[in-house]
């Protein structure tokens, strides 16, 4: 199924009032319908919690982290365990609209419920919900639990009444109860105390009451404080500032913050925050969680008042359209139930610019010819035209309709022509330069909802109209107004609404519609319903044309999932459903043809990568072989092979570089071959990461000072070491110029400031002393000016000190804030840009940490300054990269460019260590994010293509790999890689593509070059890899004939008569393999591996021969017994495999399924390795890491009545020498020899990518429809570890409803020819 490659979350629910929650490891917000957890200690997403089907009311973490609480608008409470996803409790709770939700810190089983005017109780154990107590008919506005006394409860009210509830009082006792006399906004207990609490009301009161007081009604004031503007909305104590607390307002970003000891506010904080609509402080520490009114979601430390981490400000309400630029394919526009229109870079995922200015519902979106314009159609009947995105404001407003305009479509060629359709019974056609109509089209007792122009020249005034009988309507707006109304064409066939329809962009008077009876149909304008695409459950919505392969659709459904279509069968091709709800739109663009947008009510929007489902046309257009068609022709052939159609390809495979072919650019690598390969895979791959990777690998073949001197794209997250320097400078100029444009006083003269210091820092970092300086003077903080003057010279200081004694009256800097990049000017001043560097990192600030290390490799702040206070040690001889775990260790192996200078061998090596160990830092960051190009791209930019070509194995993206082995050099090139992209190849088809390439790899590297640690290799490394080809195919016999001849193997026949004459069976196994008669090879096969087993002591050499051709087998052709005894033998020779490398992970799920095996029996011969003998051998391998495990597992083997005698006294000599161990005082769990692997994460480092596991994942046969597990909606398991999957990103189907993490995929495929058990009654499926 297409592979999710990017998402952007949901906002935080701005409507809530407990939207957000904090516990002591973790803090959470509510989007519409799910929970986003996120980790305190590095901000990462932990867990999106997604069970509820309706829109969330409120969240609530429990105080330690590990449970979180949900109530949602159909009246249901859930529980759920943060670290699985999974439903803890359930409750329906009928009438009951919860408005705030805690868990009691008086009893945990117990969470709290405060709806409307009521406080209630769910007991989570019992199950049952009880009522509690009635606030006079006055709706709840807060509470809050106190932190001295857990029992007691604070509540609010809109009246004005303050209820103070006992829980340790018997149940429906009265509360306390003060007359405030306004309504209130929040309350917060004191921390200390167990009776002072400061009350916030809407009118802008603000006092701390006690409310042991006397007069409790009236309440004791302890202390009032000054009155605050409107919209105040909440008030926290910060627990890390003694005696402050701070009061946030939805109507600006600032925090007022107090102090018990005075009653005006200490300080006016700003958060860069439109308006503040909660705040909950972390712990004892300075950093609070906040929401904002437009979704925005951030943690912000109130004391250095800086933004630590803040999300996108994603939509947060439904998004209904989604539209690509039609002169950018980085740039996505979506519109929403928010009324917000919003503007994203898609390489970054990034909101670029949120429109405002329309009101109501945005059902559709559109952009003009030129890119440069928005238009949106509203719920309200009101169309709204951006004219300036820089403005960010809607220009222009037209009031075209009564009804709801459901979309709206600008002309592709007239721009001043916009088409709409409304629920009015009406499409218009309007002059957007005077808002006058051009064409209206009416219909009797029916709505309009799908509008679209033609797409091709000749068609660019063909207007296509969905109704709501389920017709679309084809009209040329071309004709005169007397003649327009009569339809050029009417296409019937949908039985109820039709609700969106779009042009096929490759062949003209082709169109598809979706409609609300679970189908979308395929029509052409002359001839009618051509197909009908059926298989979604619900209304169909969205639709889009694939770009390039003219046969291929796609579709979204109130299902909540999107399918792929082969429009010449009308047959489904993949089904997509990682969102949680109704999908609305999808989007695609004819740059990066193989990308799909698409969004949904749940909020998000996703990226997908939908080269599964044509996967020879990659590869195809890599190799040069022909792959371009025209797109009637594919469409009339349902056996045409899949081909590009678009111009875009076209353009591209006709451009000279490219038709070299990536074998050809590699052999002499060149900037231009470097672009002209990332123009054709910009065609396939993701835009996540997919520029900087590039443009940090031109800089690599670029080398030296031709390096700094190559462009680099502005949204660019990731710079080669080279360019980072002159980019960062010129990105400082600009701010600063921008800086000095700002105008005015007041808070212009404050955004002024800041502007300037971000140029003032960009240029530290940059090492450009000079220009930090004078940026510094400029806004007055002429003591950080000054001190860090020295380290640029003399004069510089000099000069700095007459203009500060020029400006002496205008006042002292404020005070520094003490983080690490405000105190970049000490740690310059002192020579010591290395700890800067060290500094930023532990902040987790790795970006700005790589840019300084930048400048510091390139000598910008001199070699005194480069004095770390973190040494490194000593690193180790270099090795194969494949073989080495992705950590923040500096990689010794980091490449220069191709026989050029780099980085570590210029004036500063300490710095340039430091920027190869950041720059992994940062890889393995971003690849836990799921963006393995970005990561790349991170390694390339320090020169190590190794290092990037490893991100990008672990990451599933071979092609990429692939393309930059080419460029690490001749001597360094993989034979693995050629031998996996060949595997793929077979996996499609492509035959003969597959021995090009297994011919290209052993001219470019011999088996000899394969390090020793790699000494069980991939497939193809042994024996003849072109007659391993021949032996896997199993096709029609004259094809296998044919490929015989072409790849210079033997034929079948002669293969078989060498069998006959052979005397061993290991030659036996491999000419009967040849001759393709699977059940003799398995014979021969079996009987060699049964002899070189049953020996005392054997090599691996012995047997992984004879299991490379056993893996060439056709498993149909085996009867089940046969099947299960080669398991038996794969599963046990790959549980040692596994062993030797390290993955502990599948070890036990290989040599589990071996004893299985044999006890099950039924062989043809018993299995020649006793049972209670593998158990010891991986007991062996266990006591490498866990000697308590490996001790207790061998009493169990020395107990077992089959175990024989000889083996249970090796076994209690094993248990000796272990509890020896242990009294010598050994560590229990640190028993390790070798380089193993301890975990599922560090063994898949240790080996890249081979092509099993890519072929299962991104090839054809991985279609499936299991139920997304990418937000915890189910909980599935791997079938061989039983570890949760986790993410659908991480998730590889292997046949059936079974499945496999990522990780333990590839570990499988490292070890074993043979695929995991794929369905019942199928024992092996050979890849």
């Amino acid at each position: 199924m297409p592979r999710p490659v990017a998402l952007i979350p949901s906002g935080c629910h701005r409507d809530l009032a407990s939207a957000v929650s904090v516990s002591s490891s973790c803090f959470a917000y509510a989007a519409t319908l799910a929970t986003y957890v996120h980790r305190l200690d590095d901000f990462g997403l932990q867990r999106i919690v997604a069970g509820p089907k309706h829109t969330c009311t409120a969240v609530c973490l429990s105080p330690d982290g590990t449970m979180v609480a949900m109530a949602t608008q159909d009246d249901m409470l859930k529980v759920y365990d943060v670290s699985t996803g999974a439903e803890v409790a359930g409750q329906l709770a009928k009438g009951i609209r919860v408005k705030y939700i805690a868990f009691s810190l008086h009893n945990p089983r117990h969470v709290i419920l405060a709806a409307n005017a009521t406080l209630q109780i769910w007991d989570t154990v019992n199950n049952h919900v009880r009522f509690v107590f009635d606030c006079e008919g006055s709706p709840i506005t807060s509470f809050e639990q106190s932190p001295v006394r857990n029992a007691l409860i604070a509540i609010g009210t809109e009246s004005g009444k303050m209820f103070i509830m006992d829980l340790e009082k018997k149940l429906f006792a009265r509360p306390a109860k003060m007359l405030l006399g306004s309504a209130i906004a929040s309350v917060a207990w004191d921390l200390l105390s167990p009776s002072y609490i400061l009350i916030l009301r809407k009118d802008g009161n603000l006092s701390m009451r006690d409310v042991e007081a006397k007069d409790v009604q009236n309440g004791s004031e302890v202390a009032a404080f000054a009155k605050l503007p409107s919209g105040q909305r909440a008030i926290a104590w910060a627990a890390g500032m003694p005696g402050t607390f701070v009061c946030a307002s939805e109507k600006t970003g600032v925090l007022r913050m107090f102090n018990v000891s005075q009653p005006t506010p200490i300080a006016l904080v700003k958060t860069g925050l439109p308006g503040i609509s909660s705040v909950k402080f972390v712990g004892k520490t300075t950093k609070c969680l906040l929401s904002s009114v437009d979704g925005t979601c951030g943690v912000f430390d109130a004391d250095r008042q800086n933004m630590l981490w803040s999300t996108e400000g994603g939509h947060t309400e439904t998004v209904f359209r989604c539209e690509f630029s039609p002169t950018s394919a980085d740039t996505l526009a979506t519109c929403s139930y928010d009324s917000t229109v919003k503007v994203w870079n898609t390489r970054t995922m990034k909101c670029e610019k949120t429109l405002i200015g329309a009101s109501g519902v945005l059902y559709g979106i559109a952009w003009n010819g030129d890119g440069n314009k928005i238009c949106t159609g509203s719920g309200n009947g009101t169309v709204y035209v951006y004219d300036n995105l820089e403005r960010g404001i809607a220009t222009a407003s037209y009031n075209i309709h009564k009804g709801m305009i459901f979309c709206i479509a600008w002309h592709p060629s007239e721009q001043r022509l916009i088409a709409t359709a409304s629920a009015d019974g009406r499409a218009c056609v309007v002059k957007l330069d005077d808002g006058t109509m051009h064409r209206s089209f009416t219909y009797a007792s029916q709505g309009a909802y799908g509008v679209a122009w033609g797409v091709h020249e000749r068609e660019h005034n063909l207007l296509a109209v969905a109704l709501e009988s389920g017709t679309v309507v084809v009209y040329d707006v071309a004709r005169t107004v007397e003649t327009a109304n009569s339809p050029v064409s009417v296409l019937r066939g949908h039985t109820s609404r039709a609700f969106n329809v779009v042009w096929h962009p490759l062949v003209p008077g082709r169109l598809l519609s979706t409609s609300d009876d679970s189908t979308a149909r395929y029509f052409s304008i002359s001839d009618g319903c051509l197909q009908t695409l059926k298989g979604h459950t619900s209304h169909v919505r969205a639709a889009c044309f694939h770009q390039e392969v003219a046969y291929i659709a796609y579709t979204g459904s109130w299902d909540a999932t999107i399918r792929s279509w082969d429009l010449r069968t009308g047959a489904c091709m993949t089904v997509s459903n990682e969102h949680l709800a109704d999908v609305y739109g999808i989007a695609t663009h004819p740059r990066r043809p193989f990308t799909i947008a698409s969004c949904s009510r749940d909020t998000t929007v996703r990226l997908w990568n939908t080269t599964c489902d044509v996967p020879t046309i990659p590869l195809c257009a890599m190799f040069n072989v022909p792959v371009v068609a025209d797109a009637a022709e594919v469409l009339a052939s349902e056996s045409a092979p899949p081909a590009l159609s678009g111009a875009v390809s076209k353009e591209i495979l006709a451009d000279a570089q490219v038709a070299k072919g990536v074998l050809s650019l590699g052999k002499s690598p060149s900037v231009e071959g470097v672009a002209a390969i990332a123009s054709l895979m910009r065609l396939f791959l993701s835009p996540v990461g997919f520029e900087e990777l590039f443009e940090a690998l031109a800089s690599v073949v670029a080398g030296g000072k031709e390096a700094a001197d190559l462009p680099v794209s502005d949204a660019s997250e990731c710079m080669h070491s080279a360019t980072a320097v002159p980019v960062l400078l010129s990105r400082a100029n600009i701010a600063e110029s921008k800086a000095r444009a700002i105008k005015g006083r007041g808070l212009a003269a404050q955004s002024r400031a800041d502007a300037m210091k971000q140029a003032a820092n960009m240029h530290l970092m940059a090492g450009n002393i000079e220009g930090y300086c004078n940026c510094m003077a400029e806004i007055g903080e002429w003591d950080k000016a000054l001190l860090v003057a020295p380290a640029a010279g003399i004069e510089l200081w000099r000069s700095l000190c007459r203009r500060r004694l020029a400006a002496a009256r205008e006042g002292d800097a404020p005070e520094d804030m003490p983080d690490a990049l405000s105190q970049a000017p000490l740690y310059v001043a002192a020579g010591q840009t290395g700890s800067l560097v060290d500094a930023l990192a532990g902040e987790h600030r790795l970006d700005e940490a790589f840019l300084v290390a930048s400048a510091g490799a390139h000598g910008a702040f001199g070699e005194s300054a480069t004095a770390s206070s973190a040494r490194t040690a000593a690193a180790p001889a270099p090795r194969d990269v494949r073989l080495e775990p992705l950590s923040s260790a500096p990689r010794p192996g980091a490449l220069p460019p191709l026989g050029k200078v780099s980085a570590a061998s210029g004036p500063n090596p300490e710095s340039a260590e430091q920027l190869t160990r950041l720059s992994m830092q940062q890889a393995k960051r971003d690849l836990e994010r799921g963006k393995p190009m970005l990561a790349a791209a991170r390694c390339a930019a320090a020169n190590d293509l190794a290092g990037a070509i490893s991100v990008l194995y672990q990451g599933c993206e071979l092609e990429a790999a692939f393309v930059l082995s080419l460029f690490v050099g001749p001597e360094s090139r993989w034979a693995a890689l050629y031998s996996d992209i060949a595997r793929r190849c077979e996996h499609l088809g492509l035959w003969n593509l597959s021995v090009e390439l297994l011919t290209a790899s052993s001219e470019s590297r011999s088996a000899k070059d394969v390090p020793e640690r790699a000494a069980a290799p991939s497939p193809g490394v042994y024996g003849d890899a072109n007659s391993l080809v021949a032996a896997r195919f199993h096709g029609p016999k004259a094809d296998a004939d044919k490929l015989h001849s072409d790849v210079g193997a033997m034929s079948p026949e002669e293969a078989r008569a060498s069998a006959e004459s052979c005397t061993s069976n290991s030659e036996k196994c491999r000419f009967l393999a040849l001759a393709h008669d699977s059940p003799a090879a398995v014979a021969a096969g079996l009987a060699h591996l049964r002899k070189v087993l049953s020996q005392p002591t054997w090599q691996w050499e012995e047997v992984s021969e004879t299991m490379q051709w056993l893996g060439t087998l056709d498993a149909e052709k085996l009867d089940k017994s046969t099947a299960d005894e080669l398991l038996c033998y794969a599963s046990y020779l790959g549980g040692l495999r596994a062993m030797w490398v390290g993955y502990p992970a599948i070890v036990r799920s290989l040599l589990e399924q071996c004893r299985r095996l044999a006890r099950q029996g039924g062989f043809a011969e018993p299995f020649p390795v006793q049972v209670s003998l593998v158990s010891m051998q991986e007991l062996s391998f266990v006591a490498s890491f866990d000697v308590t495990e490996a001790i207790n597992g061998l009493k169990a083997v020395a107990a077992a009545s089959s175990t024989p005698a000889n083996l249970k006294e090796a076994c209690e000599k094993r248990i000796q020498h272990h509890e020896a161990f242990l009294a010598a005082g050994g560590s229990a769990a640190a028993k390790r020899g070798g380089s193993i692997a301890t975990s599922e994460s560090t063994a898949v480092n240790h080996q890249p990518v081979p092509a099993a596991s890519v072929l299962g994942y991104n090839g054809a046969s991985a279609q499936s429809g299991a139920p997304s597990t990418d937000f915890g909606t189910v909980e599935e398991t791997s079938f061989i570890s039983g570890n949760r999957i986790g993410a659908s990103s991480n998730r590889m189907p292997v046949g059936g409803s079974y499945a496999v993490t990522l990780s333990e995929a590839f570990m499988w495929a490292r070890v074993s020819d043979f695929a995991v058990v794929g369905a019942p009654g199928k024992s092996f499926v050979p890849l």
